[in-house]
């Protein structure tokens, strides 16, 4: 099952009260930890001053959102306030008494968890007991995040590293290849070598006659087949860089990291379960390609 997380905020209710109820020991944790791993020369990719923010974003209707403070007024009333990132527009949300803080079902839609945060929301509401991440930005807030889970007593899922490719050549592979005279992706390295060696090729021949024909000009000689050969040589190296942008355009299209809607439209997302679960079983192995 997939499931987008901008739209289980519901689940979540009980998981933001508490995130904001205890904003302060939330905060310093995070304040400490980044100090700790600065200190050790590790960059986890972390905002130095996420502390100051609020563990929640802000939806703004024009389909952005915005990063919140949280503020608490002499009557003890909690609100969330922040600028939408996108069209600028100041969002706040009032969530009355730290220890009668009601969220309406309208309110939570607008809400949803930080990245440090949403493990610790998935333990602590959903209860789950393994956590597969990437080898993206999501490890760095996952070290954070761990120090979060002990300074607030919730206990952390078994967390693992997946970090293998997927190997597949689905209908968007496909369709770019078919721009190239290749059968496989992995001959486009080579072509790409090919092509860039006889524009390189051209380049030398031309360099020479450029400066020949500033030579011929100031001398006021004659540059009539000085820029006839010229002419020939740079329409055929314009034909080999365009061949050269197209073949960059394919190889950067087979690279990209698929989403799971390029998963849905190859496989459904019911098989991509299903043959994900049989390469790991197979492998027996985290980092090894999965054959699709």
């Amino acid at each position: 099952m997939f499931v987008r997380l901008s739209e289980i905020s519901t689940v979540f209710e009980g998981g933001f009260k508490y995130l904001i109820s205890n904003f302060m020991k939330y905060s310093d944790v995070l304040n400490k930890a980044e100090n700790m791993f600065l200190r050790c020369g590790i960059d986890t990719g972390v905002s130095p001053s996420s502390y100051l923010n609020a563990p929640l974003w802000l939806h703004c209707r024009c389909g952005s959102k915005a990063s919140a403070r949280l503020y608490k007024d002499q009557q003890d009333q909690i609100s969330l306030a922040g600028t939408c990132i996108s069209c600028k527009e100041a969002l706040e949300v009032n969530l009355g008494n730290r220890n009668e803080m009601t969220i309406s079902k309208d309110m939570l839609q607008g809400l949803s968890p930080r990245a440090i945060p949403i493990l610790l929301l998935l333990s602590r509401d959903l209860g789950i007991s393994c956590y597969a991440s990437g080898t993206g930005g999501s490890m760095g807030y996952t070290m954070v995040g761990a120090m979060v889970f002990k300074e607030l007593s919730i206990k952390m899922p078994v967390t693992i590293v997946w970090a293998a490719m997927d190997v597949y050549n689905g209908l968007g592979q496909a369709q770019a290849l078919e721009l190239l005279p290749l059968s496989k992706k992995a001959d486009i390295a080579n072509y790409l070598d090919i092509l860039k060696r006889r524009n390189l090729d051209y380049k030398n021949k031309i360099d020479p006659l450029i400066v020949e024909r500033t030579r011929l000009r100031r001398a006021g000689e004659s540059m009539d087949s000085v820029l006839s050969d010229l002419d020939k040589l740079k329409k055929e190296q314009r034909k080999i860089r365009l061949l050269i942008k197209v073949a960059e355009k394919v190889k950067n299209a087979i690279e990209t990291k698929p989403s799971i809607i390029d998963y849905a439209i190859n496989f459904g997302v019911a098989n991509t379960e299903a043959l994900w679960r049989r390469n790991l079983l197979k492998n027996d192995n985290l980092a090894a390609s999965l054959t699709m």
